[in-house]
């Protein structure tokens, strides 16, 4: 995750393994970075900031359904944006990502706190 700014504006350049499909024609686009728009962006950088202050080499699995309008402005064509999450971030990526694994010789779950 890296911050950067161009032409509108500062944005954050995030870093990974990403795509993209546009639900109109299917076309599948891949990438090692992703912008998102500012709807997506405040969330998911809260939450990488949080899971980096655990384990700096952490990594977020996240997905949104972005839908962008056109529209005429003072000053020329502008763009609205809607953002939906369609991955919830784990509150613990821990002990979601443990919950998904099979349980290993010796040891055994802890009793939830009561």
């Amino acid at each position: 995750m890296e911050e950067d700014s161009g032409t509108f504006g500062k944005f954050t350049n995030f870093e990974g393994v990403f795509t993209g499909i546009n639900v109109l024609t299917g076309e599948v686009f891949g990438s090692r970075r992703c912008i998102l728009p500012d709807l997506a962006e405040g969330d998911l950088v809260t939450a990488f900031a949080a899971a980096k202050e655990n384990n700096k080499d952490a990594e977020l699995e996240f997905g949104f359904d972005i839908s962008v309008k056109p529209f005429d402005r003072e000053g020329g064509l502008g763009y609205q944006f809607t953002c939906a999450p369609i991955i919830e971030q784990a509150v613990d990526p821990l002990s979601d990502m443990e919950s998904k694994l099979p349980a290993l010789p010796g040891k055994k779950k802890a009793a939830a706190a009561k």
